[in-house]
């Protein structure tokens, strides 16, 4: 994953994988408009240097294109 998602992500490290994650989008919410695009921006350029394609990857892409329709139903709300 991204370094920012990551370090993010490590602040929920008592929890589970899966627990993390709804934890981040929960912050992730809060978060700017420009927060938001900043830490989408982020994880595109870590997903560029990759040269093969491995579950982790997979993951985040996924992951990823969940906090983009996050981000657009904010957008969509005035947020």
């Amino acid at each position: 994953m991204s370094d920012g998602i990551i370090d993010q992500m490590a602040k929920y490290g008592d929890h589970d994988e899966e627990e993390s994650w709804r934890l981040f989008k929960a912050g992730y919410m809060m978060k700017s408009p420009e927060a938001r695009i900043a830490d989408l921006k982020q994880t595109d350029l870590w997903l560029e240097q990759q040269t093969q394609v491995t579950k982790e990857h997979a993951s985040l892409l996924t992951r990823k294109r969940e906090l983009e329709s996050l981000h657009r139903a904010l957008r969509g709300a005035g947020r």
